[in-house]
């Protein structure tokens, strides 16, 4: 395992978010599919980056599963969700 993680430590801050306090995380925009298999750890972590005091936007695309973004350019929610970002972005580093 350490071979392909590049660590032993299993419980290192780099490989799960969650075990790190995120009270000094930049603004956070977090995106999930309404499907994807991972829509509750995202979600969970947008809660905990909130209270952790961390501004942060989820927006939860309804009828879409994991990788979604690949249909740019075939579903306006896909262009939908780069304006999103993209105006995150400039609010935050513009």
């Amino acid at each position: 395992m350490e071979t392909i993680l590049g660590t032993a430590d299993v419980q290192n801050d780099y490989l799960n978010p969650y075990t790190r306090n995120p009270r000094n995380n930049p603004p956070t925009f977090l995106t999930v599919g309404e499907h994807d298999f991972l829509k509750i750890e995202t979600l969970g972590y947008g809660v905990k980056l909130h209270e952790a005091g961390v501004e942060v936007k989820m927006v939860l695309y309804k009828g879409f599963g994991h990788a979604y973004f690949d249909n740019t350019g075939v579903y306006p929610q896909c262009e939908d969700c780069i304006e999103e970002m993209g105006e995150f972005i400039l609010r935050h580093c513009g």
